[in-house]
């Protein structure tokens, strides 16, 4: 069996999504009484992470209230690395792939060559057509290789209708094939929460 983590590592200094506060992780006790311990303070979008409805419309459900067969399932990557820098993911781009009713659905673009390095902000999104695709697909939850899945509009289509987000993960060496699919966020009762991925070759 070989596992896939697709999660990024959570560090100081690390790409943030522009505006969004920074890492900062401190040593609050160092081999006091034989223990250490630390302070961790960050955004709740850092790094490999879910958005829930709550990110984007007040007294809607947050990560507490995640139904778990969102996080676990059979996953379908999607190679789409042919899209340059700075466009978009269109609904003709994913009618080629055969997706279905509560498919898991992982989409590798380019961003998967930055590496996470820097921000860039001609990052590969998903378009408001491409998002309404997957809506009608009636799919379960999306996955994106960078920190954003798109636009405001975008993420209001894809909540709205159920579908999970799974923002920030590292596909690069993920070959496109079916895979199962662990996301676990941290049961924390907020918008957003940081989630370690990972994939099972089947």
């Amino acid at each position: 069996m070989k596992i896939h983590d697709i999660s990024l590592l959570v560090e100081e200094e690390m790409v943030i999504y522009p505006g969004d506060p920074e890492v900062i992780i401190k040593r609050y006790k160092k081999n006091q009484n034989g223990w250490n311990l630390s302070n961790i303070s960050m955004g709740s979008h850092t790094g490999t992470h879910v958005d829930t409805l709550l990110h984007i419309k007040d007294g809607a459900d947050g990560v507490e209230s995640i139904p778990l067969d969102k996080c676990y399932g059979i996953c379908k990557v999607l190679d789409l690395s042919e899209i340059p820098f700075g466009e978009g993911i269109q609904k003709f781009h994913l009618e080629k792939f055969e997706i279905n009713k509560n498919d898991i659905i992982l989409i590798k673009t380019i961003n998967s060559t930055t590496d996470y390095k820097e921000f860039r902000e001609d990052f590969v999104f998903l378009t408001d057509s491409a998002a309404n695709f997957l809506a009608k697909k009636k799919i379960k939850t999306i996955g994106i290789d960078y920190l954003s899945v798109g636009s405001r509009e975008t993420h209001e289509k894809l909540l709205q209708n159920g579908i999970m987000i799974f923002e920030g993960l590292i596909l690069r060496n993920i070959q496109p094939k079916e895979y199962i699919f662990i996301g676990l966020p941290i049961k924390i009762k907020t918008e957003g929460a940081p989630a370690r991925v990972i994939l099972i070759e089947k």
